[in-house]
């Protein structure tokens, strides 16, 4: 009769020591890879971020030259 269950709280400490003595094997690799995958998003999102904010300047500055050829011409 001592290993049944009476109560809520007897099954949430026997879930709990259970989970303190014999944890979960692979879930340390599983947070690695986790972290890296998290990381290697960011990075590639800066670096679209960054080629994005290039190809906004260059445009700007190619029509910014466009501008000052019509100012030049008298457009």
């Amino acid at each position: 009769m001592s290993n049944r269950v009476t109560n809520l709280s007897d099954l949430i400490q026997r879930v709990t020591v259970s989970c303190l003595t014999h944890p979960v094997v692979g879930a340390h690799e599983e947070v690695e890879e986790i972290r890296d995958h998290t990381l290697s998003a960011k990075i590639e999102a800066e670096r679209d971020e960054t080629e994005e904010e290039a190809e906004e300047t260059e445009e700007v500055r190619v029509f910014e030259e466009a501008e000052t050829e019509e100012v030049k011409r008298g457009v």
